[in-house]
């Protein structure tokens, strides 16, 4: 769900959203069970009639709502220790019962595809890159 910080009739407006497709993790050919995680994450989103692919349509978004001075950065971290690495395996975890009681895979196989994640994350030599955020402003006219 695109987060939004606005301030009311006039004034500056900014929405943020995460572009979770992107795989900037390194090496990738042991990352499949990103793969495999994005997949189910985005078809629970979908269910939900969520729609994770909104990001780079949001500065349009924003010029046909009216507002002006419409901008946009894209911004994506990586990180090679610590708790930010960890954060797609976790959150992988915070969706398993979503993603279980969609019917999008077993438990089995889900929880196969955490340990690979997980295992991913810990290793030391890797690179786990967050999903990309994409920042939009904009500038409501004054009345």
């Amino acid at each position: 769900m695109p987060r939004h910080d606005g301030t009311g009739a006039a004034g500056t407006g900014s929405v943020e959203q995460l572009l979770v497709e992107v795989d900037a993790n390194h090496p990738t050919r042991r990352a499949r069970a990103y793969d495999r995680w994005v997949a189910w994450f985005k078809e629970a989103v979908r269910l939900t009639e969520g729609d994770l692919d909104i990001g780079p349509r949001l500065p349009a978004m924003l010029r046909l709502a009216g507002l002006s001075g419409v901008g946009v950065r894209v911004t994506q971290s990586a990180h090679v220790d610590g708790p930010v690495k960890q954060l797609q395996q976790m959150s992988m975890e915070k969706v398993r019962a979503a993603v279980l009681g969609a019917g999008l895979t077993s438990a089995e196989e889900f929880d196969t595809a955490h340990a690979e994640l997980k295992a991913f994350t810990d290793d030391p030599t890797t690179i786990v890159a967050s999903p990309r955020m994409i920042q939009t402003w904009g500038r409501r006219p004054e009345p």
